[in-house]
């Protein structure tokens, strides 16, 4: 697995314990976090989120959509209506 990874995901990789790397969850949390894909990452993004030069506005509804979904997936909410 480490032979795949550079940069901080093999920082994070080789920091932990060889009984928590080989555990996916706890591994892919790790980085995650790392990369601050978390809650307050994906809320950061949703909110700062702006339409780029050349980008149509469909291209930017589906950013948001991911932004926003991705943000209560980590929140822990479940969701109860269609997006």
């Amino acid at each position: 697995m480490a032979r795949f990874l550079q940069g901080q995901a093999l920082d994070v990789y080789q920091r932990m314990t060889d009984e928590d790397v080989s555990d996916y969850d706890l591994l892919k949390n790790s980085l995650l976090k790392r990369f601050r894909l978390i809650e307050g990452g994906y809320r950061k993004r949703f909110k700062s989120v702006r339409i780029e030069v050349g980008e149509t506005a469909e291209q930017f509804v589906d950013s948001l959509k991911k932004y926003f979904t991705k943000w209560i997936e980590m929140a822990g909410f479940d969701a109860t209506y269609g997006i």
